[in-house]
Order: structure tokens, then C-alpha cells, then sequence
């Protein structure tokens, strides 16, 4: 039964990362057929992201009263019907307010089945669910250009996705009796509901939250603007810049296969200390006057690094905090990390356009050093109320 739930579970996370590129890809399209300023990607993304924020604070609450299996069939049945109505989307207030399910959706998916496996499950499986989130993230494009491609263009494509989701909603709810066979052992009803400004209070959850910003800001500062820097720092071609971007991708999605396999002899903390030094290796690599060529190996390390961070860090939080508490805390924790998605690319940006792109690197290591200092305190707290 176990095992099955499992596959469920995974299954849900390709879910969850399939739509994720969606809005990207499509745009081209979207903002000449709607008449759109191109800028407005950034509008509707944001309308996104902060639907997952609210969804992730109020998710501890929610789970305590409906159930983790409930409130994962109801926010991806959200999703599915959020992203077929993005494909009849007639207008930019339809567009903006589709993205209020997509994002409450997806926040409560991911911050309820993150708590599930970190309790249930081994850190191995941590590591591979992300990767499967990996997998999806990247087949939404590739199935959205193949229907741009054709007549029926990005609306067939989100019709094509939003039926994949529609699919994913009934095994979830042909499971029930899978879910229902776990609930024995499930401590949900145990958890605590706290609110946030309690839950600051705690020790150790500040750092926990600084960690998940400054990685999430990692991450996405180099989906948002790397490209850019390859183009106007290493002078390649946009196409060349987004091929090499693919490698930071594959970096991400492959390391967390391979990492799934060590966490099978190598305990989280370590894992997460590798991974954030070989992130620092790949921004040192961007920073030096090294060949354009040189360029896709260091983000293809910055990719392999961030690989073991994020799903260590959630697997670590019922031990740091304890299983009563490790559902507030992961809403808590992936709150900081889409505001680390929704604010720090932008600040970026805006130190970029004033200093340089050049300073991409330099972000990076900065990120990085602050996550060194976070997670060794952590470590140390959670070592001496342990002692």
C-alpha cells in the first residue's frame, strides 16, 4: 500500500511541475493574440505566486481539518480546471484571474505532500519526488511547442496539459481507499496549527525560512536572468544562451535522481553542505575570465548543487521541529520560499540594470554563503536541544 501511495504521490508532482513553464512558453503567442504589453508575463506569474503563498500559510490549518488526500484531490482538480481555462482565456482580467486557483492549488499540493513524504517516507524519496516535479516542469514545454507548432496553437496545448491533469485527478481519487488504509499511520491529526507570528518565535524557524528565500532565489535568478547573462556577458547567440540554460535544468532533474541514491548512505546535512558547495564551485566558474565555452559548466555545477538543498532541507524539518509542528513549518518555510521567487529576481534585476549582469555570479556565491551560515546554525540548535 505503501509503495503504491508512492507512485501516487509522484504522479502528483509531475502534475504539479507540468503546468509550472506553461505561462513562459506560451507567452510569444499569448500577449500578440490577447494584445497584451509583454511585460505582463510578470503580472500574471505574480498573481500566480502569491496564490501559493496564501495557500501555503493557511495549508497546516486546512490539512488539520479536511486531510492530506482530500485537500491533494481538491487543489489538483483546481489546477486541472485552472489550466483548461487558461485555453479559453479571451482577455488579461480572465488571465490574472485564473492564476488565483492555479497558485492556491498548487501551494496546498506542494506544501501538503512535502509534510506527507518528510513523515512517511525516507529522505531518498524526498530527493526523487522533487525530481519527478523536475520532470514535468520540463515536459509542459516541450508539449506546449509541439501544438504551437500547429494550427490549433497554445490554447490546444493547455487543453492537452489540462486533460494530463484531469487524468492525474482521477487516480487520485480511485486511491481514496489507498489513503484511507494509511490513515492509522498518519500523525496529520496529531500536527498543531500555530500561527505564523507564534511560529516565528520558535527557534530555529527564521533560519529555516531564510534558507528556503535564499535558495529559491538561487534557483530563479538564474531561470529569470540567465540567459540574459550568457548573451550579454559571454556574447553568445539567444539561441546558444538557451540551450546552455537547459543544462542548469539537467543539472537540477539528474542530481536529484543520483542524490535519491546517495541519501540511502549519506545523511541530509551532508548532502546539503555538498550540494551548496558545489553551487559556490559553479558561481566561481561564472566568475572567472574563463572561454565562453566555460560558461555551461558552471551552470550546469550550480544546477547539480541546488539539486540535494530543497528536498533535504523539507525531509530535515520534522526532525528539526518534530512531527507536531513539521506541517506549520513547511507552509512557513515554502511561504519564504516563493516570496525568495517573487522578490529577489526582480531586486536583481534592478541592481543589474544599474551595476551590470556580471554580478550574476556574485549573487549566487552571496546566496550561497548565507545559506552556509543558516543551515550550520540550524544544525547547532537543533543539536543542542537534542543533546
Amino acid at each position: 500500500m505503501a509503495t503504491l501511495l508512492l507512485i501516487v504521490i509522484y504522479l502528483c508532482f509531475i502534475g504539479l511541475g507540468l503546468p509550472d513553464s506553461l505561462l513562459g512558453t506560451a507567452w510569444p503567442a499569448i500577449y500578440v493574440q490577447l494584445h497584451l504589453p509583454m511585460s505582463f508575463e510578470a503580472v500574471a506569474n505574480s498573481v500566480v505566486t502569491m496564490g501559493t503563498i496564501l495557500s501555503s500559510l493557511n495549508a497546516a490549518r486546512m490539512i488539520k481539518k479536511f486531510g492530506t488526500f482530500r485537500i491533494v484531490i481538491t487543489s489538483t482538480l483546481l489546477t486541472a480546471c485552472a489550466i483548461i481555462g487558461y485555453g479559453f482565456v479571451p482577455n488579461l482580467c480572465c488571465l490574472l484571474l485564473l492564476g488565483i486557483p492555479m497558485g492556491l492549488g498548487a501551494g496546498a499540493i506542494d506544501t501538503a505532500l512535502n509534510n506527507y513524504l518528510a513523515l512517511h517516507y525516507q529522505a531518498s524519496h524526498m530527493n526523487w519526488l522533487h525530481c519527478f516535479w523536475g520532470l514535468g516542469a520540463m515536459a509542459g514545454p516541450l508539449v506546449m511547442s509541439v501544438f504551437m507548432k500547429r494550427a490549433s496553437g497554445w490554447r490546444s496545448g493547455y487543453f492537452a496539459i489540462g486533460a494530463v491533469q484531469m487524468t492525474i485527478v482521477l487516480i487520485l481519487v480511485l486511491s481514496i481507499p489507498v489513503w484511507k488504509a494509511q490513515k492509522d499511520t498518519n500523525p496529520e491529526e496529531e500536527s498543531v496549527v500555530i500561527k505564523l507570528f507564534d511560529l516565528l518565535k520558535i527557534k530555529g524557524v527564521k533560519l529555516a525560512m531564510l534558507t528556503f528565500l535564499c535558495y529559491c532565489a538561487t534557483e530563479y535568478t538564474v531561470v529569470c536572468w540567465g540567459s540574459t547573462y550568457l548573451v550579454k556577458n559571454r556574447a553568445v547567440t539567444s539561441a546558444q544562451a538557451a540551450g546552455w540554460i537547459s543544462l542548469y535544468y539537467l543539472g537540477i532533474t539528474a542530481g536529484r535522481m543520483l542524490c535519491g541514491f546517495i541519501a540511502l548512505k549519506v545523511n541530509n546535512r551532508r548532502l546539503i553542505t555538498a550540494g551548496l558547495s558545489v553551487v559556490l564551485l559553479g558561481a566561481v566558474v561564472l566568475m572567472l575570465p574563463l572561454p565562453a565555452s566555460a560558461a555551461p559548466v558552471g551552470l550546469a555545477l550550480v544546477g547539480f548543487g541546488c539539486a540535494p538543498v530543497f528536498p533535504g532541507m523539507l525531509s530535515e524539518t520534522p526532525k528539526h521541529f518534530g512531527k507536531s509542528l513539521s506541517q506549520a513549518v513547511i507552509g512557513a518555510e515554502l511561504t519564504a520560499a516563493y516570496l525568495g521567487v517573487l522578490l529577489l529576481p526582480v531586486g536583481f534585476g534592478f541592481l543589474a540594470t544599474h551595476i551590470g549582469m556580471a554580478l550574476i555570479p556574485f549573487f549566487i556565491a552571496f546566496l550561497v554563503l548565507a545559506m552556509f551560515v543558516s543551515t550550520a546554525l540550524l544544525n547547532q540548535i537543533n543539536s543542542r536541544e537534542n543533546a
